[in-house]
């Protein structure tokens, strides 16, 4: 084990099927950054149970907000082939490449997430259409979850076509004015100096999407929401539209 390398030193992966690679960089910084407090910066009366809750409770809380029966148990052992461990139900310890595809997705993101806001608390954070592998119901319940990690001083840009996550992000703005922004490209010439817009939600859901009484083409359906782009910012930090 040695001291975690700052964020922007490491090699990213760049396919998608290297996920598990992101997935081993962020347990090895867990671990490291876990070990330097153990030395440096932990209050000595806190007990080993203390410690160990509290090095996985960032990223064991939301993932069990998204999945109530899944539970991250502990970071098994860093030094012999560590991985995250959990149980579910009946299943004790098991590894992280044991999760479902849907419970990665989610665990992947929002691991990623915590461990980046420790070292870039502010930052504008950039995710491309972040609903892989996740249906519509656990796609929003994942956008409230960045939106609640995010730092103050931080923005969080979101390019999507779930209407999941759109309609989550609109009942956040319902509940927070002024710090979720829906911004539509469409139709637009950048070379001009626009700098934001903003897209009126019952736009979209003139459709009614949501309702099983009316069906809607793939055409009409995808020429609403492939340029819809939102962002969810902290109502006292600024916003410029990123050309």
């Amino acid at each position: 084990m040695e001291k975690a390398q700052p964020a922007l030193r490491e090699n990213r992966v760049g396919r998608l099927t290297e996920n598990d690679a992101t997935v081993s960089l962020n347990y090895a910084r867990i671990a490291a950054n876990s070990l330097e407090d153990a030395f440096e910066k932990e209050d000595s009366r806190t007990t080993i149970g203390e410690f160990r809750d509290k090095a996985i409770s960032d990223i064991r809380d939301p993932i069990q907000r998204l999945f109530p029966d899944l539970v991250l148990n502990g970071l098994g052992n860093p030094l012999v082939s560590g991985t995250f461990k959990f149980d579910k139900g009946t299943s004790k310890g098991f590894q992280y490449k044991n999760l479902s595809g849907g419970e990665k997705a989610a665990f992947d993101i929002l691991l990623d997430f915590v461990v980046k806001k420790r070292e870039f608390n502010n930052t504008v954070f950039c995710i491309d259409e972040p609903e892989a592998h996740m249906n519509p119901r656990l796609q929003g319940a994942l956008l409230e979850e960045l939106f609640t990690l995010l730092p103050a001083c931080s923005q969080l840009w979101i390019a999507t076509h779930s209407i999941g996550m759109m309609r989550r992000a609109r009942d956040l703005a319902a509940v927070h004015p002024g710090e979720v922004i829906f911004v539509d490209f469409e139709g637009h010439d950048f070379d001009h100096g626009v700098s934001r817009f903003r897209l009126w939600f019952r736009n979209l859901f003139d459709y009614q999407m949501f309702n099983a009484t009316k069906s809607v083409s793939d055409d009409r359906a995808h020429k609403k929401t492939s340029n819809l782009y939102f962002e969810i910012a902290n109502a006292n930090y600024g916003l410029t539209a990123l050309g």
